[in-house]
């Protein structure tokens, strides 16, 4: 072997792994240079660079003192599960990467109480046989486990057997305290649907075309109609997995594990992120954002803005009133019922319900007449003829219902704008009795002067 083998790095190393535990080289320095056995090979063993083989047991002595110490422990179960959260916080902490102190008291004997639902105190006394691996300090100070190979044991089944911890069990029981107790879970909720939703955004889709603000504070907060800043006030209880910086950068999920759990309903339950749900939220808040003037181009087309922002707004604001989006209180809406619910507001409170009725069957039967026919069939002068009503007033109804209908001077045929609103008036289902009966329109349409009468009549 080299005299400078194995480096110094690898000696830091395995310095690093004994944390100043004696046994620790006793245990290990025996196994790797044992004469039958090639030192390289098991020296990556023991710096998990190789599997260990079948039958081979580099950790014997170790693994008989720590079985000893946690066998012998008067809790053996309530110990495992407190140190299961330990070392499951331990490594969330170290993957947010945040400034010291960020997460002072996070694993202190009250915290650490308080997640697990124990009394005060007991934290303290299932621990107390463990002063050898643990240092409890007191209540104001986070515990500490001692050696790092002791973390290493419970974690490889095949060394701790029935002491070892799953990891990942640790995990989703911190996540689900973490999300499911909270006041602001539902909120949270849908930050995360559409957090997880704008990770699959393609570049160059979003506010002012940019995918560096696809998730942003106030992208999301826009999305859920919630007020500006209200997700950096409420992040500071989720920090462990999720980094909430500039009102205009992206949201991080900072786990990996953390966006599986979320998508991996048997794991999550109640807490699980169904994304089907946060597009229908996200393409039904693109045209309330354009409609409410939010800056940007929305992802989702949807009808002009300026023309029918201001009642579509009010219709809006009365059919789901609060601070909240709809889907907030009722995640199962879907798109197509909140815009029916919508229409059905513009419709029913208007004074003229009765008149735009009618002036929609004739517009709606009008797009079917050719226009070497008849080139302005829908036009004001042309269903105020049809219906015996005064121009005037047909244009007036027009021009109050602008967020629906599309129309001119007298003689410019009206149009519908949205063609989910044509589908709504024409599926007696979803309008009911709003619902366009394109016979009757028909009938009258027969029923009233010829089209010759009515044009000699405008000659006048």
């Amino acid at each position: 072997m080299p005299l400078d083998w194995p480096g110094e790095d690898v000696v830091d190393q395995l310095v690093d792994k004994a944390s100043g535990q004696f046994i620790y080289a006793t245990t290990v320095m025996p196994y790797i240079m044992f004469e039958y056995h090639s030192p390289e090979e098991r020296l990556a063993i023991i710096r998990g660079l190789l599997e260990t083989p079948p039958g081979d047991k580099p950790y014997l002595n170790l693994d008989e003192l720590y079985t000893h110490i946690v066998r012998n422990a008067t809790r053996g179960g309530d110990i495992l599960q407190i140190l299961a959260l330990l070392i499951s916080i331990n490594q969330l902490v170290s993957t947010a990467n945040a400034p010291a102190g960020t997460f002072a008291h996070l694993c202190s004997p009250p915290k650490l109480g308080e997640i697990l639902g124990l009394k005060r105190g007991e934290v303290r006394r299932c621990l107390r046989d463990m002063h050898s691996v643990i240092n409890i300090g007191d209540d104001n100070h986070d515990i500490r486990v001692y050696h790092k190979s002791f973390s290493d044991f419970l974690l490889d089944p095949s060394r701790s057997k029935e002491f070892a911890i799953d990891l990942q069990a640790a995990h989703d029981f911190l996540y689900s305290h973490l999300v499911g107790t909270s006041q602001d879970r539902d909120t949270i909720l849908q930050v995360l649907r559409q957090v997880m939703l704008a990770e699959g955004i393609p570049p160059g889709v979003g506010i002012v075309g940019s995918r560096a603000n696809t998730s942003s504070p106030r992208r999301v907060e826009a999305i859920l109609g919630l007020e500006s800043g209200h997700i950096a006030r409420i992040a500071a209880d989720f920090r462990l997995v999720l980094h909430v910086g500039h009102p205009k950068q992206d949201i991080k999920i900072l786990d990996p594990n953390f966006r599986d759990f979320l998508f991996d309903r048997s794991r999550s339950k109640e807490l699980y992120v169904d994304l089907n749900n946060a597009r229908f939220t996200l393409q039904f808040a693109a045209p309330i954002r354009e409609l409410f003037g939010a800056r940007g181009t929305c992802i989702m087309p949807s009808i002009p803005a300026l023309r029918m922002k201001p009642l579509f707004q009010s219709a809006f604001s009365a059919v789901f009133p609060g601070p909240l989006m709809p889907w907030s209180n009722n995640p199962s809406l879907k798109l197509q019922d909140m815009y029916d619910q919508v229409y059905s507001h513009l419709i029913s409170s208007s004074q003229h319900r009765d008149t735009i009725l009618q002036i929609l069957g004739q517009v709606i039967i009008a797009k079917d007449i050719p226009r070497h026919v008849d080139p302005i069939a829908s036009s004001p002068k042309q269903i105020a003829a049809i219906l015996g009503l005064e121009c005037d007033l047909v244009m007036e109804i027009a021009a109050e219902f602008r967020s629906l209908l599309a129309s001119g001077n007298e003689n410019t045929n009206i149009k519908i704008r949205q063609v989910s609103f044509l589908e709504f008036l024409l599926d007696s289902s979803r309008s009911q009795e709003l619902y366009i009966d394109v016979d009757g329109a028909l009938h009258i349409l027969q029923h009233a002067p010829t089209l010759r009468t009515i044009v000699e009549t405008e000659r006048m």
